[in-house]
């Protein structure tokens, strides 16, 4: 589990590393807002639960705003939907090549 949390972290990183803060674990992964502290007033919690199915919950002041679980194929997916929930949509990065 560890190694898929590191996986979808590189995934992430290059649009949403300037937008939310990781704050992770051995088996799950908190985002929040940049310069929020605890007790956290918003967050996003993606936990792997085994068998290839990420849990992934936005939550407010301990109130679970929405949830979904989804195949591991399409974490990246879902989780950027849901950080887009939290923050807002980033914009756009492009490769050169």
């Amino acid at each position: 589990m560890a190694v898929a949390n590191l996986v979808l972290l590189s995934q992430l990183e290059p649009r949403w590393g300037d937008h939310v803060i990781s704050r992770t674990s051995h088996d799950d992964l908190l985002f929040t807002h940049p310069g929020d502290e605890h007790p956290f007033a918003e967050w996003l919690y993606v936990v792997q639960r085994g068998e290839g199915v990420v849990e992934v919950r936005l939550e407010q002041t301990g109130v679970v705003v929405s949830a979904d679980r989804c195949r591991a194929a399409n974490a990246l997916a879902v989780v950027e939907a849901y950080l887009s929930q939290l923050v807002g949509d980033p914009p756009v990065v492009r490769h050169l090549t």
